[in-house]
């Protein structure tokens, strides 16, 4: 019994690391050529900025309803306080998905068929940086 007790703990604590640790240094950073997620131990990655579609990312108040509901999770983390991953939505596409469920988030579709969801702390300044050739910045996962 006792070795059942430590196999499960020892099972848990990857569920606990992303559940606690990974939402808290999560970060996405804008540079003049690439975005970057970072932080992320699954799904981070680089995504070229030529590839985004800036001029039609917009900030959606909710991933519960509209056409960016998450629908059904393909290859994901769905926790409480933290989603990421490959979802598809209400509109019959495919998200990548770094977001908090009750957050702002930005949405941004991309020129390989999927959607960007990101929830950065301050969207309206994520969106304008990203619509700003050349520039860059630094931002955080909302809380």
């Amino acid at each position: 019994m006792r070795a059942i007790i430590i196999i499960l703990v020892f099972a848990a604590l990857p569920l606990i690391y992303l559940a606690l640790y990974v939402p808290r240094r999560l970060k996405f950073r804008l540079t003049p050529q690439t975005l970057v997620v970072r932080g992320d131990v699954l799904y981070g990655r680089t995504i070229l900025r030529e590839e985004l579609d800036a001029d039609h990312a917009e900030i959606i108040s909710s991933m519960e309803t509209g056409p960016y509901r998450l629908t059904l999770r393909l290859n994901g983390v769905g926790l409480p306080n933290y989603r990421s991953g490959w979802f598809s939505t209400a509109d019959k596409g495919k998200a990548l998905v770094f977001a908090r469920p009750e957050c702002s988030a930005v949405a941004i579709p991309t020129q390989n068929n999927y959607t960007l969801i990101l929830c950065p702390q301050d969207p309206q300044q994520f969106l304008a940086t990203l619509r700003t050739p050349g520039s860059q910045g630094d931002y955080h996962l909302a809380r």
